[in-house]
C-alpha cells in the first residue's frame, strides 16, 4: 500500500568511483542521524551498529548473504520509527542490525514509494503514485516484485520477456546469469 505522509524532495549524494551508492540521511525519533544505501536489491532495512543501544531488547539473530557472496550476521530487533526529513518512513515490524557504520533502506520501506530519481539535479523526489499529473515524471517502471525491485523487459537479448532486477545498491551497470549470456553471444 502506498504511504500518505511523504518525504520532501532529498539531495542525492555525489558519486564518485569510491562511493558508487545511492544514499539518503535518515534518523531515529530522537534525533540520532545515520547514512542508509538506498538498496532496492535487499528485502529489509538494515541499521548501523552504532543506533543498536537505542533499539531495546534483542528479539534474535539472522544471517544475510551479502552481493559478494560473504555472509554476515545481523542481529534483529523491533523496528523504531525511522524519519527522513520530517516524514516518518513505513517499514517492516523488524529491523536488522549489522557492523557497518551506514544502514540499508530496503524494500520493505522502499515498495510503499512512487520514487523519482533525478540525475540531472541530483533530486530524489517522493511522488503521490496515484497522481494524474505524471507527464514530467520521466520514465515510469513498474515493479513486479515488491521483496526485491524487478521489471518486466520485452526484447532484452532478444528474448520475448525478460525479468530485470533493479538493483542500487549494486555498483556495476549490470549482471546476467552465464547461461543468458552464453545465449546471448551465440545469437550475436
Amino acid at each position: 500500500t502506498p504511504a500518505s505522509n511523504l518525504p520532501a524532495e532529498a539531495a542525492m549524494n555525489k558519486f564518485s568511483r569510491f562511493m558508487p551508492y545511492l544514499m539518503v540521511t535518515l534518523h531515529l525519533e530522537n534525533g540520532t542521524e545515520f547514512k542508509c544505501y538506498m538498496d532496492t536489491g535487499s528485502p529489509s532495512s538494515i541499521l548501523p551498529k552504532f543506533v543498536e543501544a537505542q533499539l531495546g531488547k534483542r528479539m534474535g539473530k539472522h544471517r544475510i548473504r551479502t552481493l559478494d557472496g560473504s555472509i554476515e550476521k545481523e542481529n534483529i530487533y523491533a523496528a523504531p520509527k525511522i524519519y527522513l526529513g520530517g516524514a516518518e518512513l513505513v517499514t517492516g515490524n523488524r529491523i536488522g542490525v549489522w557492523t557497518n557504520s551506514e544502514g540499508i533502506l530496503g524494500m520493505d520501506c522502499l515498495r510503499h514509494y512512487c520514487i523519482q530519481l533525478d540525475f540531472q539535479t541530483g533530486k530524489i523526489r517522493f511522488l503521490q503514485s496515484g497522481d494524474t499529473n505524471s507527464a514530467g515524471w520521466g520514465k515510469a517502471f513498474a515493479l513486479t516484485n515488491l521483496r526485491y525491485a524487478h521489471i518486466r523487459q520485452n526484447g532484452f537479448f532478444r528474448l520475448n520477456d525478460s525479468s530485470l532486477l533493479i538493483d542500487t545498491g549494486d555498483p556495476f551497470d549490470g549482471m546476467m546469469s552465464p547461461k543468458l549470456l552464453k545465449s546471448a553471444v551465440q545469437v550475436q
